[in-house]
């Protein structure tokens, strides 16, 4: 038995285009915008360190260095945040 025989298994045509479409566009994006990784990006505020601050924020500035923070309190939303001190 296959799908052909149960008419409402069959994706509309349009759903089909919208889904291909989708799927380039995932791929797409996928490719040409990788997301970074946990050794560029900290995964979470704990995870912070001078040096990373440092050479995320100094690099453009011979000499300038990040010498202390503090993580503010939490600042959820429709992502989370912190405030860094």
């Amino acid at each position: 038995m296959d799908n052909r025989d149960y008419p409402e298994h069959r994706l509309h045509r349009s759903h089909r285009i919208v889904f291909v479409k989708t799927s380039a566009a995932i791929a797409y994006e996928e490719l040409t915008r990788p997301r970074p990784t946990l050794d560029e990006v900290p995964p979470s505020p704990a995870a912070l360190t001078t040096a990373w601050l440092t050479a995320a924020l100094c690099s453009s500035t011979p000499g300038a260095r990040a010498e202390g923070f503090t993580v503010g309190p939490k600042n959820d939303g429709t992502s989370a945040r912190r405030t860094l001190r």
